[in-house]
């Protein structure tokens, strides 16, 4: 799941206590850190979180029109809270998608996505599609691979499962 968005959940010190317990039957043996990312929890609207899931819907379809749609979904989830760390990261997407096509110039996509990025990043720094995407800026924008290495990396440690990431490796040592 793209930015980690499942693991904002409402219940708190229950939730924990199952995870522990998952982890335990699993014989899984938890890092401090993992240990503080389970313990981390953020009350998320519901109609929020599903226009947030919306969106993610739309942007995966990789169109134009599509990547309005999400961008609209995602600013809608905003509006309901401005401060949902995962829609920022999903409306960033959409304009990097944007730039990606050529709808806008990629001197705007820059403009537009790092402000975002860096708000939703200072609110939820286990964002690994915030990462990606700033991975994804340094290789096609700057040319810096190294740059985007380690942004891709950050993104993979927070979720090794995140393909925007992984696709970004790839791209970089081809």
């Amino acid at each position: 799941a793209h930015g980690n968005a499942g693991r904002h959940r409402s219940g708190g010190t229950r939730l924990e206590a199952v995870a522990q317990q998952v982890a335990d039957v699993l014989n899984v043996t938890l890092t401090s850190e993992e240990k503080k990312r389970l313990q981390q929890t953020t009350k998320v609207d519901p109609e929020g979180y599903n226009l947030y899931l919306q969106g993610i819907y739309y942007i995966k379809r990789l169109s134009y029109e599509d990547a309005l749609k999400a961008i609209g979904f995602f600013d809608k989830a905003l509006d309901r809270d401005p401060n949902y760390a995962p829609a920022l990261t999903g409306k960033a997407w959409g304009i990097f998608n944007l730039g990606w096509s050529g709808a806008i110039t990629m001197e705007k996509t820059v403009k537009e996505v790092s402000p975002i990025l860096k708000k939703a990043i200072s609110i939820d720094s286990n964002l690994s599609l915030a990462y990606s995407i700033y991975g994804w800026l340094s290789m096609n924008n700057d040319w810096n691979l190294n740059e985007a290495e380690k942004h891709f990396l950050k993104a993979y440690q927070i979720d090794p499962g995140d393909d925007i990431a992984i696709s970004g490796l790839m791209f970089r040592y081809m």
